[in-house]
């Protein structure tokens, strides 16, 4: 499963998780005049969870591919390095 698919599932599902127990561990949802606050939350944390949470996770599997990659290479070395590609690619 992609990164971002799978946050656009997982933090929405964690997100419900979280609300329903708010909702289970707090005694004015569960008063006669409650207005449905509460559970109005339970659908809109995940609604607004989606787009995140891809966000979050495909940064995450961005991050787990490049890390390998750069393993050895000195920062400024490499800012050096594109600097100076840059800057002589057309003129190559």
């Amino acid at each position: 499963m992609d990164g971002g698919l799978a946050g656009a599932v997982i933090a929405p599902v964690l997100g419900f998780l979280t609300v329903l127990g708010f909702i289970v561990l707090n005694p004015i949802c569960r008063s006669p005049g409650d207005s449905g606050g509460c559970y109005m939350s339970a659908v809109t944390v995940p609604i607004m969870l989606v787009v995140p949470g891809a966000m979050t996770f495909a940064l995450a599997g961005m991050i787990r591919l490049l890390v390998p990659t750069l393993r050895g290479v000195r920062p400024v070395q490499l800012a050096r390095d594109l600097w100076r590609r840059g800057r002589a690619w057309p003129y190559d």
